[in-house]
């Protein structure tokens, strides 16, 4: 197994876990140190010419809604009238170039994919999608989820469920060959996570570790740049939260901020990993207690640095 996949398991404990509870455990200062190491043993490092990755785990405390156009009906026939998650897990892996140019520092995206994930509870060896409970009488949440992840059926963008006005509308969001929804399965047995296409019937098979390496290696994810409706979903999330640990001159241009977010997580790597670790724990507990659904946003940038201005930003 993967050391993204053991550091992820070492941090549950031995009671059982809920949907949301277990989906905390993601931020961890040790799963994204394990992420950072796995993922940058391929770092550039020449003279003129070198590489950075940052890692970075945010809430988003309202999970973007779709309310799918037309009559759509679940995998049992039952027609969809509410409006449904985008999903509990958004993940994102940019890589982009740096350099100077007559005197400012200008940037160039060379990939930009994400992907979204539905988490679930399942002790079933192996967990099957739709994970979870499915109403055969009537479409429920995990069945709603299963038709808009499989199928994407063009849709409205809304902030909240409570919201009448849509964040964007008529999103068509194109299908591809390469997965970019999933569906996950937590086991509260052996404390393991396995994810599985968004596809009615796919047996989930995949371990965390290989959703990361797909996305990395664009086996997974759907590109930004070429597909509007996604670019929309994604900038929505963008403009609350985005990766802190990238110096600020160069995150305003892959991002410009738009409105400050609104994260239950802080900023906190300045911190000894021993309190940081501690402020983490508290933080998850308190949040625990009131059982608000949020978004987990997982952000992982590799920045190539060209030319001697740009020493200034080499890791140490």
């Amino acid at each position: 197994m993967n050391k993204i996949d053991l550091t992820l398991r070492k941090a549950y404990s031995n009671k059982k876990y809920g949907e949301l509870a277990a989906l905390y455990k993601f931020f961890n200062i040790n799963v994204i140190k394990a992420i950072e190491g796995e993922l940058s043993s391929d770092l550039a490092n020449s003279h003129s010419y070198f590489e950075n990755l940052y890692v970075d785990f945010q809430w988003i405390d309202k999970i973007p809604l779709a309310k799918l156009h037309g009559e759509q009906y679940d995998i049992n026939n039952n027609i969809i009238e509410n409006k449904t998650e985008i999903g509990d897990l958004f993940i994102q892996y940019r890589h982009t170039l740096a350099y100077s140019k007559e005197g400012s520092e200008e940037i160039h995206s060379k990939t930009n994919r994400s992907l979204v994930i539905q988490a679930k509870i399942s002790d079933d060896i192996p967990p099957v999608v739709p994970i979870g409970y499915v109403n055969k009488q009537r479409a429920n949440s995990t069945s709603r989820e299963l038709k808009l992840l499989e199928h994407w059926p063009e849709f409205d963008l809304y902030e909240t469920s409570g919201n009448s006005t849509p964040l964007a509308k008529n999103i068509a969001v194109q299908l591809q060959n390469e997965p970019f929804s999933f569906f996950a399965a937590f086991n509260n047995q052996n404390k393991n996570w396995l994810f599985g296409k968004a596809k009615n019937s796919q047996i989930c098979d995949l371990n965390f570790s290989d959703i990361i390496f797909g996305l990395k290696n664009s086996n997974f994810g759907k590109n930004t740049n070429n597909d509007v409706a996604w670019a929309t979903i994604s900038e929505n999330i963008n403009n609350i939260c985005r990766n802190r640990n990238i110096p600020e001159t160069i995150a305003n241009q892959i991002v410009p901020r738009k409105k400050s977010a609104n994260i239950t997580s802080g900023t906190a790597y300045s911190f000894p990993l021993n309190i940081y670790i501690f402020i983490s724990d508290i933080i998850s507990k308190i949040t625990s207690l009131f059982r608000k659904k949020k978004m987990l946003v997982i952000f992982i940038d590799r920045v190539s640095f060209e030319g001697r201005e740009m020493e200034k930003y080499r890791q140490r």
